[in-house]
């Protein structure tokens, strides 16, 4: 009786082939909230990346004029160079360009028409 009650009437059933047919689908490029993601994601690398550019073009071109402000006061304010010289004394980088930078914006603001002549001869 247990083994009659155990067995399974094929009308009933269902077929265990018959069990399994969802469709898993892999491409993940076919579900458009998977594509908004990825092509968010590759809008901020790309963002990223510009943003990154820029800030290296800024930092060369603030880099060329402490150079060529550097040399000018080397070559043309000698003494005035060596009152800034001991202020940068002890200074490594990026601490040095920094505070260069700084005196820069001071004589700027302080004596201007200096900056404008050490302005003439860094374009040269």
């Amino acid at each position: 009786s247990l083994l009659l009650s155990a067995t399974f009437s094929n009308d009933n059933d269902i077929a265990f082939d018959d069990a399994f047919t969802d469709e898993v689908n892999l491409n993940l490029l076919a579900d458009p909230t998977i594509r908004l993601l990825l092509g968010g994601f590759a809008v901020l690398v790309i963002l990223a990346l510009v943003a990154k550019s820029l800030l290296d073009q800024m930092d060369s071109a603030i880099e060329k004029v402490l150079v060529e402000f550097e040399s000018a006061m080397k070559d043309k304010y000698y003494s005035r160079w060596l009152d800034i010289e001991a202020k940068l004394e002890g200074l490594d980088e990026p601490e040095r360009s920094q505070k260069l930078f700084e005196i820069m914006e001071e004589l700027e603001r302080k004596e201007p028409s200096f900056m404008a002549k050490v302005n003439r001869e860094m374009t040269r």
